[in-house]
């Protein structure tokens, strides 16, 4: 479990650029210890530093052997709509609840892990904090905090927060 100061809230303001050669460059930026979240990686991009890359946009599943991306061993698909007008239903409960338990072992394994959606704020911002809760014991407000602080705009989606507000951990 995390030890939870104020310090260990405050958030790490490292930013990166995810660069291809041919198809520009995304941002991201660390969240906590080794978890990241962004936006969708450019085609091509180079990701070797990653051992997972999460990818939550619903219009944006490419498969790692197409060769869409470079040096990560993992892939997973988690593709959530954004849709904040509307409950989520029980699949896509479940859906976050699986991607964000893969994301908790991979950062309790000391692992760099890439949370990714459209714009980096909401798809990638819920599996980022409740992986968080999961893998560090944090309370919904500390990994919501964490997201926003690193992602400014996050976690907008209001069935996204009352999810990692209610959920059973």
């Amino acid at each position: 479990m995390l030890q939870t100061t104020q310090d260990s809230l405050r958030p790490p303001n490292e930013a990166i650029q995810i660069c291809s050669k041919n198809n520009g460059c995304s941002g991201a930026n660390r969240v906590i210890g080794t978890l990241y979240q962004g936006d969708r990686p450019p085609v091509g991009a180079d990701l070797t530093e990653f051992s997972l890359l999460v990818l939550c946009a619903i219009e944006w599943q490419p498969r790692a052997r197409d060769g869409v991306f470079i040096g990560v061993p993992e892939v997973y698909h988690c593709p959530l709509d954004d849709d904040g007008w509307r409950p989520l239903e029980d699949k896509e409960i479940r859906a976050i609840k699986t991607c964000a338990h893969t994301v908790a072992e991979y950062l309790k394994a000391g692992k760099k892990v890439l949370s990714t959606c459209a714009m980096g704020l909401n798809r990638s911002g819920v599996v980022s904090a409740m992986s968080m809760r999961m893998a560090y014991g944090l309370t919904a407000k500390q990994a919501i905090i964490l997201v926003r602080a690193a992602r400014g705009g996050a976690l907008s989606n209001g069935a996204f927060v009352r999810l990692i507000e209610t959920a059973q951990i």
